[in-house]
């Protein structure tokens, strides 16, 4: 790659990091967007303002011939779209060749969950092992759906982010946006446990450190809490798709049917846009009745039925 291209790739990393304020994960799945585009084209020969419609086009073509899902190439389109707005800033080039391009369409898909039978199944029967780490492996899980923390949130959290008693807990979201989150009484017990054992088992830890660890006392990698997710989910679910995000989901469409505010729940979830929220949760038409009589004025009088026990 020519060294100008490699530098304004480094600028634009900064610019993501530093101004836009993204993720880490983000931040490196844009950089390598942006890298994997510039590396399909002729670098001997191509300056910035020769870069075209045209070659974003193609670039977006050969990603779905390569069996890219929908999502990923539109992913690769918005890392292009912030790409050359920076470069414009730098006054690199003068026409944005993403322009006119069109993300494409993805199918709507419902989030998947839990139902409150198989979370019931994963706290209370499900068998962890011994020592502190089984008590993390608990830990880990409870969090993610009492908190409906992102798996981001999670792996970053320390001990100085817990209030006294572990009673509540400040999480860095997106954009570096902070919010304080409730920690229920069984998480806070737990988390008292589990302190202690992790202390215990490695005695140089800072006393500040990360909260999730792997079995060598090392922060977690996410494909480490994938793994670990995946094989507990498995053993109360049939779900192909059993990542950290299925208890995050779960989270939010439990509150939902258990009476929660839309808006309350935006909140726990540090979404910006209530939009997000809605794609969160699932309102079916027994939670809309149920709504509607209870709020309606002309309908408090009518009857709810019990519901149904699982």
């Amino acid at each position: 790659m020519r060294a100008e291209l490699e530098e304004s790739l480094g600028r634009f990393e900064a610019y993501l990091r530093y101004e836009r304020r993204y993720s880490e994960h983000t931040v490196a799945a844009y950089v390598t967007d942006v890298r994997e585009f510039l590396s399909s084209l002729p670098m001997g020969e191509v300056e910035f303002s020769a870069l075209s419609r045209g070659d974003v086009a193609e670039w977006m073509s050969s990603r779905i011939a390569q069996g890219c899902k929908q999502t990923t190439v539109n992913r690769g389109l918005s890392a292009l779209r912030y790409y050359f707005r920076f470069l414009r800033r730098e006054g690199l080039v003068v026409d944005d060749p993403t322009y006119h391009a069109q993300s494409l369409r993805v199918p709507k898909r419902l989030p998947t969950v839990l139902t409150e039978k198989e979370t019931a199944h994963l706290f209370d029967q499900v068998v962890y092992p011994e020592g502190w780490q089984g008590q993390r492996d608990r830990l880990i899980l409870l969090l993610l759906y009492t908190l409906g923390v992102r798996r981001s949130e999670l792996l970053t959290l320390t001990w100085g982010d817990f209030s006294s008693g572990y009673r509540e807990v400040r999480v860095l979201g997106k954009g570096r946006k902070e919010r304080l989150l409730p920690v229920l009484p069984e998480a806070s017990e737990l988390l008292s446990s589990y302190r202690a054992a992790v202390y215990g088992e490695f005695t140089a830890l800072p006393r500040d450190g990360h909260v999730i660890l792997d079995d060598q006392g090392q922060p977690m990698k996410v494909a480490r809490l994938y793994r670990l997710v995946r094989d507990y989910l498995g053993q109360v679910t049939t779900q192909s798709y059993r990542g950290p995000h299925v208890l995050r989901h779960s989270f939010a469409t439990h509150m939902l049917e258990e009476g929660a505010d839309i808006l309350t729940i935006k909140r726990l979830l540090g979404h910006s846009s209530l939009r997000s929220t809605q794609v969160y949760t699932h309102v079916d038409a027994s939670l809309l009745r149920k709504e509607y009589q209870q709020a309606h004025p002309h309908a408090q009088g009518a009857q709810l039925g019990e519901r149904p026990k699982e």
